[in-house]
């Protein structure tokens, strides 16, 4: 019979400590599973939330958010600067203007002014009235019956409408424009084309230019669709503010070089823009998901030590108790590599048999565990925003909104992959604790074994 059978076939000598071993050894690989099936699982939604979030620098003219604020306009020049800077892949920018119903456009807003919007009017007072409307200067009241303005957007890139927006766009029906030419055309949210009854192909007329409507998006909310976007260069002309930029938003090759690249950028501009990153917005969306990773890993080192101490210890009681059987094959010729074999045989199918448990363990336990750990690690996240206008900025990166649910039906799952790493942890901790056994089983002396005996 072979080294490796008859290690085979001694795993079973003893029932009642095979069985002890094979549970104690996979209750600590169910644990290796389980936190290994929690370490995927967290690094999968780790990555979700950074593509999600996105890894994103937003430029704002200085003291300015769209047609808010005060303040000098940034250029092409300083945006095109911007975009040269290492690890920034490309560069969105956005010009806004308003259109005045009756006065800039032949279109109708949507909205109606309510007692926010009247709010609002007092910043659009001059003398003789708003878009000609009569105002009550005397009193400080907002124009007679005024209307929110439609809000006009010019984009390089016409799947990003800007900051106040807060959403890229995704068209209902027909079809984006070039943002980097100067045609005529435009893209309308869903309630100023309905408010206007105008489709595709319809035209209107903003700044005294007849315009066409190439697409209509619907964002989700009324005051996203209340908004008109022109190509950048289009709504420059028509607006008078040729060569002029807003805001814009930089695209990182990657959220762990956002740091650097926000502190490029803000050198590059200097006080001539504020910038706001996604830096905090990811550090606070990941942060509870990192405490659970820490927990997982710190967990799965300390459930390898366990299963490695037992298989050590169980190897030197057998390799004790078993003097006499190794003596003996010696004494008949048997080779030192031979016996250990035998034993470290013994001591794979022992841990192997402890993996199956520790499979099931792990299918049964997975996810309790980590519902567990998803509990004791997860807080609120903070909204606070840092800078001026940071709470539009992070809508603008699409972020803070969805901060909340990082944690959220997180779920484990264990792949085949994840059951071979399992496999190979215990065939890694047969051999590692077989290694002292195996030692002192070099050390036996035939002799002095069997004349004590």
């Amino acid at each position: 019979m072979g080294p490796l059978k008859r290690g085979i076939r001694n795993t079973f000598r003893n029932l009642l400590r095979t069985f002890s071993v094979m549970l104690i050894l996979g209750i600590s690989l169910g644990l290796v599973l389980v936190m290994l099936s929690a370490r995927s699982a967290v690094d999968q939604r780790i990555t979700e939330v950074k593509e999600r979030i996105g890894n994103t620098v937003t430029i704002n003219s200085a003291g300015a958010r769209g047609f808010l604020g005060g303040g000098e306009p940034l250029t092409q020049e300083q945006i095109d600067a911007v975009a040269t800077i290492s690890h920034v892949s490309s560069v969105d920018a956005t010009i806004d203007a308003q259109l005045i119903p009756d006065t800039d456009t032949t279109l109708q807003s949507p909205i109606e002014a309510g007692t926010l919007g009247n709010r609002q009017g007092r910043a659009f007072r001059v003398e003789g009235g708003a878009a000609g409307q009569s105002a009550n200067d005397s009193t400080n009241e907002p124009p007679v019956n005024f209307t929110p303005p439609i809000f006009a957007i010019g984009t390089s890139n016409p799947r990003y409408a800007g900051e106040l927006v807060g959403a890229n766009v995704t068209l209902s029906e027909g079809e984006y424009f070039d943002g980097s030419s100067s045609d005529y055309v435009a893209i309308l949210g869903k309630n100023v084309a309905e408010k206007n009854s105008l489709s595709v192909g319809s035209t209107f007329t903003a700044f005294a230019t007849t315009i066409t409507v190439s697409g209509i998006y619907d964002a989700g909310n009324e005051f996203s669709n209340n908004s008109v976007l022109f190509p950048m260069h289009t709504l420059q002309l028509l607006s008078g503010q040729d060569g002029q930029i807003n805001s814009a938003v930089a695209h990182i090759d990657s959220a762990d070089n956002i740091a650097s690249a926000s502190d490029a950028i803000s050198q590059q501009l200097g006080s001539a823009a504020d910038i706001t990153s996604s830096e905090e917005t990811v550090t606070q969306a990941i942060e509870p998901l990192e405490n659970i990773q820490t927990i997982a890993t710190t967990s799965l080192i300390g459930a390898l030590l366990a299963a490695t101490v037992i298989t050590l210890l169980t190897m030197i009681m057998i390799v004790r108790e078993r003097r006499k059987e190794i003596a003996v094959l010696k004494a008949i010729g048997g080779s030192d590599a031979s016996i250990v074999s035998q034993f470290v045989s013994e001591a794979v199918m022992l841990s192997l048999l402890g993996g199956v448990i520790g499979t099931v363990l792990g299918f049964i336990f997975s996810n309790p565990i980590l519902d567990s750990l998803l509990r004791s690690s997860s807080s609120e996240p903070s909204f606070t925003s840092s800078g001026p206008g940071g709470g539009f900025a992070r809508v603008a990166v699409g972020g803070f909104r969805a901060l909340g649910n990082t944690i959220q039906d997180l779920q484990a799952v264990l792949d085949f992959r994840l059951i071979a790493y399992g496999f190979l942890a215990a065939i890694l901790i047969a051999i590692i604790g077989s290694a002292f056994p195996a030692w002192l089983i070099g050390k036996v002396r035939p002799a002095e074994v069997l004349r004590g005996e």
